[in-house]
Formats: C-alpha cells, structure tokens, sequence
C-alpha cells in the first residue's frame, strides 16, 4: 500500500471552513487486510470498525488558523468520520496538554479540543504527533475513537465506538489496582466529610463554574519508552494522548485538567536497564520508585508539580496503583499499567481509575470475592462489580455486571472528587481559571419517606435547567449501602441497582422498559421483595466544553412487604380486543397499596400502542385504586397496545403482560370523564373541576350533565354548563362548607344524551379541613406569675391537626424576640429543653399544622418567672488532686459565715478531671451532715466533668458530661432545704471503681442559694369602656384606664399591648402601636394615647394589655374595651370626682360601709376588685340613698379597691379597702 505523510493525513481529515460554514470532504473509506491490525494479539481491539484514509493537503494550512481556546474569533469547522458511515461537523480549537516551554519544543506534537455543530452537547479531543492520529469523540450514537490501525507505521485509521472494543481477558488482566490508602489519606478523607460547604456546594450541589489546574508530572519506564516509539518525542506524544483523553473525562465529569509541567520531557527513559525504576512489570513496587526518580534522579523538586503519575508496560500484580494523593507528599504515588498498545482504551479503563484515586476517590464496587479486601464500605453504592469508572467490572466473576467499566464517575465519586479538588487538600495546589459557564439547576418532584408495594416496577424522574442552555444529561443511581449481598439477592438495604450512563431522559424506569416489557428479570436490576430502604441519586451534568458543571439531588423512600406486588389483571393477554369509542373495563391487583403505609388511593390509567414502551393515551386520571375502572378507549389501530396503572402521586407501576388488539369505532357515540378525577381540598372552599368530551364517527347530539346522586350535606355543585355539544368542555364547582367531616368523599355525576347512552362518573375529593378553633392553651395559666426555671406547656388540641408548633417570646411580637421554638409537635404538651431566666415576663403561643399548612397562632398566654434572689460562694481549697492509683477520696471544704435558712441550693459549677469519669462519685455534704449524689458513676470513658447541678434542670446529666450545662443531679438537692446555710460545706469526690492508671483532680466548685421574693404588683384602678363615634377618635384617659403602684410612679408604668385593636388604631403622639408597641401611663395622664376607628361597622372594639412596673410587679393580660356609638363626644369632659365619700371601718374585718354625706343625684355602680382587676363583689347604690353595707368576711387579709363609676357623668373614685382579721 502507499505510504502516506502523517501530517498530511490530517489535513484530509480536517477541513478549514475559511471561516465560513462550510466544510469538505477529505477522507475516503479504504480496506486493510485484518492481518495488519496494530493490536496483532488483541488486547483490546474493536469486534466492528470502519477503516480510512484520508487526502491530506490541506491539513497544516487547515489547523494553522484554530485559536487557542481562551480566545476568540471563528473556528475552522471540520468532518470527521463516524464508524456507522458518515461524518459530523466540528469546530475546533486549540486546547493544549503541555505548558509553554515543553509546547515549544516539541511544535510538532499537539491537542486539539471539538465541539460538535451539528449534535449540540457532542464534544471531543484529538491530538496529532509522531505516533499518528488520535480522537476520542462524545457523538449521539456512542463514544467513537479513530486510532492507528497498525503499529508499523501504515496510514490507515481505525473508526470505532468503545461499546464495541472487546477486552481478551487472557491478554488483559483484570482491571485490579491496588489501590492502598494510606493513614494520612484515611485522615484527610475524614476532614473532606467534616468540611462544611458553602451554600453553592452543599450536598446536592456541585458548583463547577470554574476549572481546576493541576501540573502532572508524567514519567515512564524504559521498558514503555522503549515500546511507545524508543525516542523522546514519540513517547511524549503518546503521553500527550494519553493526558488529551484523561481531560476530556475530567473535564466533563469534575471540571479538572492536567497539563504536562515544563520539564516532562526529561521523565522519560528509553532503556529499561538504565531508568531508575525496578521490577517494572510489578506497579505496587514502582509506588515508592517513583518520587525519587522524579526528584534525585530528574532533579525535579516537588515543588514544581502538584501530581505525578508513572507509565509502565503490562504488570504482572495489578492494572495500577495508587497510595498517595495529589497536593501531599505522597502526590507522586500513582501507576498505571499497560497492558495494550491502545493508548486510549487504557486510559479509559486504568489512567482515569488511577488518577481520581489520587484526588480521593474510592472504589463504588460493593461485591468482588477475590478482591473484597479492595471494597470501600462508605462508597460500596454499586450491586457486585459496578460498572462506573471506580468499579471492578471484569474482573469479579460471577459477580460481574459488566466486564468492563463505562467512562463516567457514580455519583459518590464525583462528590469525593470535587470536595477534594475544591475544598479539601487538593484545594491548596493548582491554580484556579474562571470561566463563562454556570452549573445546572436540578429539581426532584419528591418528599422523602414515601413508600411503595415489594416486587413492583418503579420510576424516578428529575428536571434541570441550564442557563447557558447547555444539553443537560441525566444519571439516576442508587445510593444505599448494605450486606455484602450477591447479584440478585441483595440482603438488607444492599444496592440491587446497576448504574447506567448518563442519558438525555430525566426518567428512569426500574427495571429497565425492554425486561418489563417482555416478563424477564435481571441479577443486575432487581425489585424489593421486602421491606427496606431505597435511596437515589440524580446526578445532573451540562457537558459544557472544558468546564462541566456538575449537580445532584437525592430521594429516600421505602419499600414495604405489607402491599404489593401491585399487578394489571385485564387486559392481560393477546386474546384481548377492545373497539375505538367504547367503554372497557381495566382491573388490577390493589394488593394493600391503599393501605396505611402506600396510601396510593387513586391511579392513573395509560395506554400505549408500541408494546409498552411509551404511553402517549391517558384513559382516566386519578380514578380511585380500588381494583376496577371504566375506561374509554380512543378512536384508534393498534396490534401492540398496553395498558399501564401507576399510583397517582407515587412512582410505582405495573402494565398488562401481552400486547392486545384495538380496532377503530365503528358507530356515533360519546365519551365524557373529568380531566382529573380526584384533588385533596382544604375546606372551607370552593373548587373547580374540569370535564371534557369526546365525539366519536360525527355524533353530534347535545350531552347532559348533572349529578347521579344527592351529595353529601355541605357540598354543593353548579356545572358551568348543563348542556354541551359533544367535544366542548365544561366546568363542576364544588362549594365545602366548614362543617363537612374530614375524608374521602367519592361524589357520582352522569352524562346522558336520553336514548342513546348514559356515562357514569365520579370525582373524589379528600376533605381536609382548616378550622383549628378548638385549639386552647391550658398550662401555665394566663398571668402565672412565680414560675421556676422550667415548665411543662398544656394545651387543648384540635381534631383536625397533625402536629403542633410552639414557640416562646420575650415580647407578643415574637419574631426575633422568640428564645426557643418547637416544630413537630405531636402530642398536645411540650417541655422546652432551655432553662427560663428569672425575673422574665414571657410569652407563649401555638399553632395546629396538617397537610393544609399551619393554621394562626393562638392568642399569647404570658407567665413570669419567679424574682429570685441568690448569693454565690466559691471554694478557694481547690485543687485537689486524684490519685490514679487505688480507690481514693478527696473533699474540698466551703467555709459561710452569713445565716440563713434554705429554700434553695445549686450547684452552679462544678468542674473535675479523671479517666474515666465514671468512675467517679461526688456528693455535696452539708454543715448539718445531710449527704446528696450529685453524679454517680455517670457517662462512658471521657475525661473531664464541666456541669452544674439543679433540681429544676429539664433534664438529668447527658454525656459527655463537659458542656457547662445545668442538670439535674442525681438525688434531689432539696434534702438541704430548711437547713441553715452557716458552716462548712464539703464536696467529696471517691473514685468507686478503678481507673486507667492517670491523675486527675477537684479543680473547682461553686455554691449558690436562692430565695424566691414577690414583687408587689401594680393596681388596677380603673378599666372603663371607651367611647368612640364611627371613623372617629378620642383620648384614653385615666378616666378609663390607670393603674398605680405604691413603689413606682407612672413614668415605670409600662403598657405592652398583647394583641392590637381590629377596627381601628392606637396612636401614641400620632404613631400607630401595632403588638409589642408600649406606653405609659404618664402617656395616658398626658393626654397621648388615642383610639381612631376605622369607619366600618363594627360596634365594639378592644385590646389586650398587661402592665409592667420596671421592679418585677405586673399584671396580666386583659382586655380595654371600646364601644363605637353615633351619640359618643368627640371631646371628653373631664367628669367631676365624687365628693363627701367616706369608708369605715377602714380596716375592717368583716364588713365596712359606703356612706354619702348627701343623697346621690345619680345610680353608682360599685365593684370591689384585688390588685389584679378581678371583680370580687358588685352592687349599686341607687339615687336618693346615702348609705351602702358590703360583706368582706369571706376575703383573705390584704388591700383592695372599690371603684365608685357614676351612671350619668361616666365620673369614676377609687379607694384602698383594707382587710385585717387581727382587727
């Protein structure tokens, strides 16, 4: 055959389009004998190839105007050949593998990068040199590469998908490599997972909108260098091909690249009995070679890489190796044996394992009996040998998936691979380069922990966008971990799902259509036969040129062995024949998937007519699962129709096992059915549901619609229409009052033209209701005061909530005033876990949530707790050292002086060291000799004891005991109440069971005791009913609202308003208070306080208030009136005080009398009230009378109020009434 020039090869190859969109054609299909194969033992050669030659004049003058990558302008468009015939069209441009310098010296070898125009997303990379052509392109059919065809030097080209390379195992050996992580690879595996991402990279995500850089240094052996070409610049094209097709993986998969460092060219050697490497066909041996030959021997400091890697020929132990990872001092520990010519099919198969184990990847294979030792048991995602880059496809006997692995990384290994890169060590070397691309957005269409029948089919589907509008692709895996199972019986939550390459669908359906189709099972793809865990993962990729951005997403959900298997009954065989534009019934196996844990109650019916494999016709949408369903069939052929039932709102499916007939109508008719049959409502409301028809031959009489039963009481109906024309549309509202019960209502409709035919149909609607107005809160009461430092929350629930929120505030805002919230609540009492500070007004509220969402929060309840007052002592004898031998005890003394009887005693810091800590007992010893465990043995084999002890602590200790948080001890520290506090106290620390043998010591303790005061509250004086014109305003005078306090003035007065007024607005100085808002009373007094009603037609109005006196005094919520009447003044007359009002006796201790010096003009109202405003007595004092006797024998000693209101002027008196039984 004639030889033909290499360089000149390319240019027949390659087509400059003088910048335009045309290209030509330069290459010709030509026959070579098979005995000329390069690969003449076939390794790794392809079963189907085309081969080609091409005319190559225009190839340097082609290639000489591609640009570099980084910039811009037009790029030459050239064909290359597919193996199936034809070719595609690419741009290309330069994308260099070597730094400047190495580039430099060796022009005659380069890389190219292609991005196809005609297939958007296909991609590729070629490279050119002394060993010939080289491409490996990403088309729609496959992964194709063009190799050599032989190694004696011939022009002819091989053309090839990689699907179709087979591996001789006898030749190859299985692709095992070793892999030994080292300790200080287990140490920063471990700081990857305990990294915290960013928001732009949390698990979920992957944020690859820029490329990482790394400089590889690419050594050999003599024994390679002497097989790829035996000189320097062929060997380093062979390097260049190589490290050209391991970008184009990283590229795409991580968004990383290598490049060749400067001095490459000086890692090469020619003579296997000169180069500094031993035992060169053994790859673990070559692990410790390999630095040093790089740094003593090539004199290249670590310096000046960031990876090193080393070529050698075929090994005999392993396919490659690596213990080291890039960025470390191991980053030169990584091999890669060849074991075939093929550049690119080691690459493929060995380089791209090799090296992302060196960026932390681990292997993804969960079973390989002969290597099981080599399993990962974080990352073991795959069902026997895997199949993805970080597998050990061929080489796990019967437990091989596959025999060789796909070119792309599961899930796991990305996430691995980029943590490492971007925010692990491999973070630190490198460089950075930035580029236009933006990561997708992925979305999945699923709340976890659903559930779904054993032994029935399933599928998963996502969506993605790309804002650059780059061709996402898809990867669904599973991601469980489990049993070491085997292929086809996986035990536990083992993984029972094979990975697949990533495709255009966003679905994917388990198992895979074509065995479903035709009732077949694969070990590789097997269903739950039993309750377990099913997690997976959708992994999204753009495949944008250099810099791929990468995102995932996950779903969990189960399967339960009480449902299923789920199965289509009828039509179920190839006898069946159903008739275009009649009704035919559809049934199936409900087997429990209406039950508790599925909970499918309705399905939607399909049908397809190519053998099941797409199902373009929806016969009925969301028909209740009830096993039977009425289904109209289209006016169509079809010898290969199946019908699918998939549970509405879940992802499992099931469809009929024999393709059946359908022949097309053959009289007029109809058809009618809702667009979709079944909708969950949150009652009360109206809703809306939409009902089409279908006209079969030209029928064209009018269709009634109307309802085929009476509905239940509270849910109404109204058609838009009664009547429609055959093919026209109509509309059902449906109206649910608030009384309608909770449930699954199925609601029966009919349409009927009168003489021909009646259809009968149902909607179902799912009542939930929204109405949470039995909610109560109970505990603590309304205005508790004296509350401890914890407190269990009651609360009257509501029939129609699923769970509670709580939350507590230091202000009726709550919002950022909230000092602890709880969520999830299913019970209808709550503990906080927090202590409550002293001396706090706090509030509190809840709401009931069900699948409607939350409903409003109740009105606030408020408590306050308690005014202590405490006096803390520290022991000043400390330390007091452990001995770390024998059993001993050591006291610590506290010396008080000061007198005073208990009520209180804490423990507030108590601080020790011993190992372990629970072999320590510690025990408070009071001046009176009472003895109290504070801490028994607790815990594990900690070190340290940091904690207080409280008998009102929410919880008893929780290890590690270290945190300085208050628990409750072990005995109750009120065995000291009553007792003085006066003496020595002593804390006794014995070691009560024996050691580890090391020291410890008491290094601190502190006692406090408290006592519980209470304030004296303020005083309700007067709490009258505002009045207000409509749309009008008026002052809150102290007419109608004061308050007094014997010890603070009505500047500490303080008003917070708990909730605010509906019809109108308070204003203080012209500012409207919303809740939370406060005021004074020497706001009041001053005339700064107004009521502005908002003009409807309300008649009453109020607030709610509670008052607060600066010193720990207040008084609970309640409530100001306000009444909204026409004849109200617009202006308040300040009303007279009464005169000649006197009380005797004053203190009383029984009764006391109201005595006038005159005869009232007007009816007096008079109340007697506590200093809370509570109304204790009430009566009147009519017109003309003088004189009026009240009972206060059945009061307890203290002061209260009268309020003396005058009928007639609205004038208001007050005065103290003291109640004394000593008197």
């Amino acid at each position: 055959m004639k030889r033909i020039n290499t360089l000149l090869f390319f240019s027949a190859l390659f087509c400059l389009a003088s910048f335009s969109a045309q290209s030509q054609n330069f290459w010709q299909d030509i026959e070579v004998s098979p005995s000329l194969a390069r690969f003449g033992d076939k390794e790794a050669w392809p079963t189907r190839y085309r081969t080609v030659a091409v005319d190559q004049d225009q190839l340097q003058e082609s290639l000489r105007f591609a640009p570099d990558e980084r910039s811009g302008g037009g790029r030459p468009v050239i064909e290359i050949p597919l193996p199936g015939g034809g070719t595609e069209r690419f741009k290309v441009e330069r994308s260099p593998v070597m730094a400047p310098g190495l580039a430099a010296r060796y022009p005659q070898i380069q890389s190219f990068r292609a991005i196809s125009i005609e297939n958007k997303g296909g991609t590729g990379r070629f490279d050119y040199g002394p060993m010939g052509f080289h491409a490996t392109l990403q088309t729609k059919y496959g992964e194709v590469f063009i190799d050599p065809f032989d190694q004696a030097g011939h022009d002819a080209y091989a053309v090839y998908f990689t699907r179709d390379v087979a591996v001789n195992q006898d030749l190859i050996p299985p692709m095992i490599c070793g892999y030994q992580p080292s300790v200080q690879h287990d140490e920063l595996l471990e700081e990857i997972r305990n990294t915290p991402l960013d928001n732009g990279h949390a698990r979920g995500s992957a944020d690859l909108q820029d490329v990482r850089i790394y400089r590889l240094a690419l050594a050999c052996t003599g024994e390679y260098g002497k097989f790829h070409g035996n000189t320097i610049p062929a060997v380093l094209a062979t390097m260049v091909t190589a490290v050209n097709r391991l970008n184009e993986t990283f590229e795409r998969e991580v968004s990383v690249r290598a490049v060749l460092i400067e001095n490459n060219d000086q890692l090469i050697w020619l003579n296997p009995d000169a180069d500094p490497y031993i035992n060169s066909d053994e790859g673990l041996k070559l692990l410790s070679q390999n630095g040093p030959a790089i740094n003593d021997i090539a004199g290249i400091p670590p310096t000046a890489y960031d990876l090193g890697h080393v070529f050698t020929g075929g090994c005999s132990d392993v396919g490659g190796v690596v213990s080291g990872l890039t960025c470390t001092s191991g980053k030169d520990r990584g091999v890669t044996c060849h074991s075939s010519p093929n550049i690119n099919a080691i690459v493929r198969r060995v380089m791209t394992h090799e090296v992302a184990h060196q960026f932390s990847a681990s292997h993804t294979f969960s079973n390989c009996p002969d290597w099981q030792e080599q399993a990962a048991s974080g990352t073991a995602f795959e069902p026997g040998s895997g199949t993805t880059t970080m597998s050990y496809a061929g080489a796990c006997g019967p437990q091989n998936v596959a025999f060789d692995s796909d070119d792309y990384y599961h899930s796991a290994s990305l996430e691995q691979f980029i943590n490492y890169s971007r925010f692990g060590t491999g973070s630190t070397c490198g460089t950075l380069e930035t580029t236009d691309n933006h990561k997708p957005e992925i979305t999945l269409p699923y709340e976890d922990g659903f559930y779904i029948p054993k032994s029935t089919p399933f599928e998963l589907t996502a969506s993605a966008s790309d804002e650059d509008e780059d061709v996402v692709s898809y990867c669904w895996e599973q991601f469980n971990l489990g049993i070491t199972s085997n292929l086809g019986s996986p035990t536990g939550d083992a993984p029972s799902f094979r990975s697949f390459q990533p495709t255009a669908s966003p679905t994917r359906v388990f198992p895979r259509m074509n065995l479903i189709v035709n009732n077949q099972s694969d070990i590789r793809e097997v269903l739950p036969t039993y309750g377990r865990a099913l997690n997976f993962r959708c992994t999204v990729r753009d495949n944008h040129p250099g810099a791929s951005g990468v995102v995932w997403e996950e779903v969990g959900f189960r399967s339960t062995a009480t449902a299923g298997p789920f199965l289509v009954t009828q039509p179920n065989t190839a006898a069946v024949s159903w008739e275009g534009g009649t009704y035919q019934e559809v049934t199936w196996d409900v087997a429990n998937t209406d039950g508790e844990l599925v909970n499918c109650k309705m399905v939607n019916i399909r049908l397809s007519t190519d053998g099941g494999y797409t199902y373009p016709y929806t016969l009925i949408s969301e028909t209740p699962n009830d096993g039977s369903a009425m289904v109209p069939v289209p006016d169509i052929t079809s010898d290969s129709a199946r019908v699918r039932v998939e549970g509405a709102r879940n992802i499992f499916f099931d469809i009929s096992n024999a393709d059946f007939h359908i022949d097309p109508a053959t009289k007029p008719g109809f058809a009618v059915q809702p667009v979709s049959a079944y909708r969950k409502i949150c009652t009360p409301t109206s809703e809306s549901f939409d009902i089409e028809s279908i006209a079969y031959l030209g029928f064209d009489q009018p269709i009634q619609l109307d309802a085929a039963a009476p509905f239940p009481e509270g849910i109404t109906f109204q058609f838009s229409a009664g009547q429609i024309q055959p093919g026209e549309s109509a509309a059902i509202e449906l109206s649910f009052e608030k009384d309608v019960p909770n449930g699954l209502y199925e609601l029966p409709l009919k349409a009927y033209v009168d003489g021909v035919d009646t259809i009968n149909f149902s909607l179902v609607v799912d009542l939930v209701s929204t109405d949470f107005s039995e909610l109560a809160l109970q505990q603590p009461i309304n205005g508790t005061d004296g509350v401890g430092l914890s407190a269990t929350f009651n609360w009257a629930g509501s029939q129609n909530a699923a769970y509670y929120e709580w939350e507590m505030a230091t202000s009726p805002v709550f919002g950022a005033t909230t000092v602890e919230t709880a969520s999830n609540v299913a019970e209808t009492t709550f503990n906080p876990q927090g202590l409550f500070e002293e001396n706090v007004l706090y509030y509190w509220h809840v709401r009931a949530v069900n699948e409607c969402g939350p409903g409003p929060w109740t009105e606030p309840f408020t408590f306050h707790t308690q005014n202590v007052n405490c006096s803390a002592f520290q022991s000043q004898d400390i330390p007091k050292a452990i001995s770390g031998s024998g059993l001993p005890t050591v006291e610590s003394e506290l010396h008080i002086s000061s007198q005073g009887i208990i009520s209180d005693v804490n423990v507030s810091y108590f601080k020790a060291t011993y190992q372990p800590v629970n072999s320590l007992r510690v025990t408070l010893i009071s001046p009176a000799g009472t003895e109290v465990i504070l801490f028994n043995k607790n815990c594990g084999n900690t070190v340290d004891i940091a904690l207080g002890f409280d008998d009102d602590a929410p919880n008893p200790i929780a290890c590690p005991p270290d945190d300085n948080i208050v628990f409750k001890p072990v005995e109750p520290l009120a065995a000291f109440i009553g007792e003085n506090t006066a003496g020595t106290w002593k804390m006794r620390v014995k070691v009560a069971t024996a050691g580890f043998g090391a020291s410890g010591a008491l290094q601190a303790w502190k006692l406090e005791f408290c006592a519980a005061g209470s304030a004296i509250p303020p005083a309700l004086i007067k709490n009258d009913t505002l009045y207000v014109p409509p749309a009008g305003a008026n002052p809150i005078t102290k007419n109608q609202l004061e308050v007094l306090d014997q010890d603070n003035g009505p500047l500490e007065l303080t008003y917070t308003i708990v909730t605010p007024p509906n019809h109108g607005t308070l204003y203080l100085a012209g500012e409207p208070l919303e809740t939370g808002g406060h005021f004074r009373q020497s706001t009041i007094n001053a005339g700064n306080l107004y009521y502005e009603h908002n003009g409807d037609e309300a008649l009453f109005d109020d607030f709610i208030f509670l008052v607060e006196d600066g010193t720990g005094g207040w008084l609970s919520p309640m409530k100001f009136n306000i009444r909204i009447d026409e004849n109200a003044p617009v202006a308040t007359v300040e009303p007279q005080p009464l005169e000649g009002l006197n009380l005797y006796p004053n203190p009383n201790n029984g009764r006391f009398t109201v005595e006038l010096e005159a005869p009232s003009a007007q009816n007096w109202r008079l109340s007697l009230r506590d200093l809370q405003g509570r109304e204790l007595w009430s009566g009147l004092l009519p017109t003309g009378s003088t004189r009026k006797e009240i009972q206060t024998n059945a009061l307890p000693d203290g002061l209260y109020l009268l309020h003396l209101a005058g009928e007639h002027d609205g004038s208001v008196t007050t005065r103290k009434v003291l109640v004394s039984s000593s008197r």
